[in-house]
């Protein structure tokens, strides 16, 4: 397998793990402002929560960038495509 096809491979696998680690992270933020909203009143439950559900979504849209683009990004890193 050539540098540049290892290194496209490598990058979809990175942006899937991070896509399925984002996925069980939504969940339990999502279930923690469910529970807190009896707790809080509705502007502290927003700032508290939004930090949260933010993070989690950049780190979704990451993955995905990482999946969709990994020739591109492996074009990046890799000019030429010997074998190393």
């Amino acid at each position: 397998m050539k540098t540049r096809q290892l290194a496209n491979v490598l990058i979809k696998v990175l942006g899937l793990s991070i896509v399925a680690n984002t996925i069980p992270a939504a969940i339990g933020a999502a279930m923690t402002l469910y529970n807190a909203r009896g707790i809080l009143a509705f502007g502290d439950l927003f700032r508290t929560g939004l930090f949260g559900q933010v993070s989690i979504a950049v780190s979704f849209i990451i993955g995905i960038v990482f999946i969709f683009a990994s020739r591109s990004i492996a074009a990046l890193f890799f000019k030429t495509d010997d074998d190393a």
